[in-house]
Formats: structure tokens, C-alpha cells, sequence
């Protein structure tokens, strides 16, 4: 049973609940809580799991933090332009469709200040950007052939949209740390819009090669699409591909090959991923020993530790904290509370 409730009530006591999904009407605008069931979940339970994220997402406006012992808080997500790392705007597009753009402004060519200048980052010594569009699906939108997919493949749909970490692991990643990509093989898990992985492939030292992968097929035909309409920009040594990756499926990492470098973000808010994703991590290790992975992640209702707990378990041992950069920190710290700004995850190795 799911029970849909306004404010706090408690479900009645002879019920059997998967999830209670409160909705609360406050200064900051409508936000959800629910609370699952302490039994693990079922291909139902996540189901009601989408639906509940869905009705959550609709209220549009950035919700404050919420835990409670157990209970998971579940809002709003933060508006894309909300970090404005790339100066980033939203297109106009026809009312009628289901897809809006995204228009980044990346700097490319030369060091750019690591100090944030209002609202946004000016290059140093007048250093290029170049214009990268992405598609997203608008707000509210989702069709019944992206439920479709999202069923058969047991992923969530949530790449079809922006997130702020995703934004946080692209400036972190130009700014701190270009040791870990420039020239190198480099895959994006959790990809989404693939505005990371996009970003190293526009560069004039690139990777020789970005794999953006995704478990959701919609997911990945949208990144595709985004490949494909933004070729004119990447640097012609750097080869980039959108292909689907699932977990917990060894045999769909094949095409993916060699890889130097993990990226990933906000990768760890289903916490029924957590044991696939360590495994596949465990079995790129055992590739390349050498292995650089990097995860920004928030910690949604104390997910991060969980999945820290369980890669302990398994022998991979990572480092968590540790800045971002002057920049990133900064948009991170305007933009949302302490408590659920996401941090950096860095693989140290495996015992």
C-alpha cells in the first residue's frame, strides 16, 4: 500500500506500507517526504518509488533538506541554471514539445581564473568558449515510451534531466584535476546529459577517448542525440561514444574497452544500485590496477555512507571530501545547504 498524505498523519496501524509520501505546503514552496519500509525493495516497491519522485518533481520549486532517523528526504531538484559554472541558459522551445536546450558557454584553449566573478567564471586572458546545446526533457514531460524503457531496463529516467552534480564533476574536473583525463581513456557512468564527459571532449588537450554510459536506453539515445548534434566541437583526437551500460550486467560493459578514468555523479540515490555499481568497480580494478575513479556525490538520507560501507566490505577502500576548487566550492555553498551539497568520492585502492 502507498499512502498519500497531507502534512505528518501516520498510516493506520493494520497496514502493510511501502512508502508514506507526505506532501508539505511551507515558506520555500511544496516538498516531499517519504518513508520506506524497512523489508528491501521489490520491482513493486520501486515502481511506487518512481511515481513518488515523479509527483515530487512536479512541485518545480527547490525544496529544504529533510532527515529523520530512518527516513529519507526526498525534493525538488535544483533549478540547471542554479550553479551558473559555464553560463549556462534555458532556450526558448515550442510549447507543445516535450524537450527544451540547455546552452553552455565551456572555456576551452587556456588557464581560466579560478576565482567566481559575480554569477559566473571569466576567463583569464580572454581564453575561448565554445557553445555547447543540450537536450533535456522539460519538466513534467515524460512519455509513455520513457516509462517503457525505464521498466525494461530497471533504471530511472532521472538522466533525462539536469542535476547540479553533474555541473560540480565538470568544474571540478576542468579546474583541479585535468591529470586525470587529458589524453587518457575516460568513461562517465550515470552520464545523464553528459555534460562532463562533453566538456573534456571540447578541450584542446583532450582524452583520447570519453564513453558516455548510461542504463537507461531513452538516456543514452538522448546523449546520442547530443553527440551527434554537437559534433562540429569536439577535438578530432578525442573519440566519443554514448552506449548503455547495466550494472549488474558484466556482458554490457564490453563495447566500453580499456578505460584510465571513472566519472561519475549523484550515482548513489537508489540505494538498490549500490551493490551492482561496487561490483562493477571491483571489475575494472581488476583490469587496470591503475585505475582513477572519481564520484561527486550528495548524501541523500545517508546514502553515500551506506555505499562507502558496502565498498569497504568489498575491498575498495575510498577517500571522501576534500575541495572542489575555489569555484565549484563556492557555487556549492550559494546554491544549497551544507547537509546535501555533494562531496568528491576518490577510489585509494583496493585491500
Amino acid at each position: 500500500v502507498i499512502i498519500f498524505s497531507i502534512g505528518s498523519l501516520p498510516p493506520p496501524p493494520n497496514l502493510r506500507v511501502i512508502y508514506q509520501l507526505s506532501f508539505f505546503d511551507g515558506p520555500r514552496g511544496v516538498w516531499g517526504m517519504a518513508e520506506p519500509s524497512k523489508t528491501p525493495p521489490t520491482r513493486a516497491a520501486c515502481q511506487w518509488r518512481r511515481l513518488r519522485e515523479f509527483c515530487i518533481r512536479g512541485a518545480k520549486t527547490v525544496a529544504p533538506p529533510l532527515t529523520s532517523g530512518d527516513s529519507a528526504s526526498f525534493s525538488t531538484r535544483l533549478d540547471p541554471l542554479s550553479l551558473a559554472l559555464f553560463a549556462a541558459r534555458k532556450e526558448e522551445s515550442e510549447p507543445s514539445s516535450s524537450w527544451e536546450y540547455l546552452s553552455y558557454q565551456i572555456p576551452v584553449g587556456k588557464e581560466w581564473s579560478t576565482e567566481p566573478a559575480g554569477r559566473d567564471i571569466e576567463p583569464r586572458d580572454g581564453a575561448p568558449r565554445k557553445h555547447l546545446r543540450l537536450r533535456l526533457k522539460r519538466e513534467g514531460s515524460l512519455s509513455l515510451s520513457d516509462c517503457r524503457a525505464s521498466d525494461r531496463d530497471e533504471v530511472d529516467t532521472t538522466g533525462l534531466f539536469s542535476w547540479p552534480a553533474e555541473e560540480a564533476l565538470a568544474g571540478y574536473l576542468l579546474w583541479h584535476a585535468p591529470q586525470l583525463w587529458q589524453g587518457k581513456a575516460v568513461l562517465e557512468l550515470g552520464c545523464g546529459l553528459g555534460l562532463a564527459g562533453f566538456c573534456l571532449a571540447m578541450q584542446d588537450t583532450p582524452p583520447r577517448k570519453v564513453v558516455l554510459s548510461d542504463g537507461n536506453a531513452a538516456v543514452v539515445q538522448n546523449a546520442q542525440q547530443n553527440v551527434s548534434a554537437n559534433a562540429a566541437l569536439w577535438a578530432p583526437e578525442c573519440e566519443l561514444s554514448a552506449v548503455q551500460v547495466l550494472w549488474h550486467k558484466r556482458e554490457t560493459f564490453a563495447p566500453v574497452g580499456w578505460v584510465d578514468t571513472i566519472v561519475g555523479s549523484d550515482l548513489l540515490f537508489f540505494r538498490e544500485y549500490h551493490e551492482s555499481l561496487v561490483s562493477l568497480l571491483a571489475h575494472c580494478l581488476e583490469a587496470n590496477r591503475a585505475l582513477e575513479v572519481v564520484l561527486v556525490q550528495p548524501n541523500r538520507g545517508g546514502t553515500a555512507q551506506e555505499f562507502l560501507a558496502i565498498a569497504h566490505s568489498k575491498g575498495l577502500f575510498f577517500e571522501q571530501g576534500g575541495a572542489m576548487g575555489p569555484v565549484v566550492d563556492t557555487a556549492l555553498e550559494r546554491c544549497l545547504p551544507a547537509d546535501t551539497r555533494p562531496s568528491l568520492l576518490r577510489l585509494m585502492g583496493k585491500g
